[in-house]
């Protein structure tokens, strides 16, 4: 894995990317930033400073979600105006644009036939700082992008997709709007626990998941509903803890089934991801010998959920199903699907979309596509 050579997170620390960038003495910067959030967020005062002696292109991000076509977009301008580094200031969607361009940009072929077909990519040879502007995502520390094609979630895969440097300042999300304090900082939360289930787990991802739900689980209600910089700082910690946990794990059910959520009916990600956390909790406790894929048993897979159970304040899994419906409504997101104008009628298309190997393959229980049926059901 490509390890980072800058990793700074706490407050203020945007004020060090003149500092970062001096590393790589860039002549032309293609900066990717949020279509709000760059200006926002105050992020375009500090990086036009930190700009302001070098030739740079800027590219507003501006689709809701990273299509293959809005990614093709920005690399086509990249490699018209002849840049030599990347800058992504934004939420996920915006560094995952950033990071895709930084890899593509490097290959020979266009973006489909690394996204869709799945070819070899090349290491880039393009360096790029992710400097992210919600609390959320994580994208800042993996290897991996979202990518949308025709409506279908892939995933561009590769280890230089890890950005060369992050800056974490949690300075840069005290604008942020409390709907999407609350839906990225479930995000956070459920990517540390469904990283610490996964079957890929090991003791360092699940100490970085740990740390994260913790930070999470006793922060997110504050900094929705009366943020202090103490919970401000604390969530920007908890989403890079959790994006560092996926990047060695990566995510698993609840995930999978949050893509088709938000590519066909509209949910918010983090909101997507965690309308099935509760249910998907209960699920994997009622694991057995016959259908754990958790190689470690599904004892062992029993005794992981009630540590996570315990790290979220409850006593059982059923308790801490309980503990985060509660917290869901507590920050003004919906525990049902129904809220969504989702009907049964649309349960068996989700169902077929969300059930994703490259996710639904990491949780610690099989889960088969009636099994889901029926959880997606409940949620009505």
């Amino acid at each position: 894995m490509r390890k980072r050579q800058t990793d700074f997170v706490g407050p203020g620390t945007i004020r060090l990317l003149p500092r970062v960038l001096k590393r790589y003495c860039p002549k032309r910067v293609f900066l990717v930033a949020g279509s709000t959030s760059y200006r926002a967020s105050g992020a375009e005062t500090f990086v036009g400073q930190a700009l302001s002696s070098t030739n740079t292109v800027l590219h507003i991000a501006r689709t809701p979600l990273p299509t293959i076509e809005a990614i093709s977009e920005a690399m086509t301008l990249f490699l018209e105006e002849h840049c030599d580094m990347v800058v992504a200031v934004g939420g996920g969607k915006t560094m995952d644009i950033g990071k895709s361009v930084s890899a593509l940009a490097s290959q020979t072929r266009g973006a489909s036939d690394y996204v869709v077909a799945n070819r070899p990519m090349a290491p880039r040879s393009i360096p790029i700082i992710a400097i992210p502007t919600t609390a959320g995502s994580g994208s800042e520390s993996t290897h991996f992008a979202v990518i949308y094609v025709k409506g279908k979630k892939y995933s561009l895969t590769h280890k230089s997709l890890l950005p060369d440097g992050a800056i974490v300042d949690p300075n840069l999300m005290r604008s942020l709007p409390a709907h999407i304090t609350a839906t990225s900082g479930m995000d956070a939360l459920c990517q540390a626990i469904e990283s610490y289930w996964s079957i890929h787990a090991t003791r360092q991802s699940r100490w970085y998941a740990a740390r994260a739900l913790r930070l999470a689980a006793d922060n997110l209600a504050t900094a929705v509903l009366s943020p202090s910089p103490e919970s401000r700082i604390a969530m920007a910690r908890a989403a890079h803890f959790a994006g560092e946990a996926i990047n060695i794990t990566r995510t698993t059910a609840c995930h999978a089934i949050s893509y088709p959520l938000t590519s066909r009916f509209g949910i918010p990600h983090g909101h997507a991801v965690a309308v099935t956390m509760p249910s998907m909790f209960l699920f994997n406790s009622a694991v057995t010998a016959s259908d754990v894929i958790h190689p470690r048993g599904p004892t062992f897979v029993r005794r992981q959920l009630r540590s996570l159970a315990r790290a979220l304040g409850a006593e059982s899994p059923e308790g801490a199903a309980r503990t985060i419906e509660a917290l869901m409504q507590s920050i003004g997101l919906s525990t049902s699907l129904s809220a969504f104008g989702i009907s049964r009628q649309d349960l068996n298309d989700i169902v077929q979309t969300g059930m994703t190997p490259e996710r639904a393959g990491n949780n610690p229980r099989a889960l088969t596509a009636s099994s889901l049926y029926r959880i997606l059901e409940k949620l009505l």
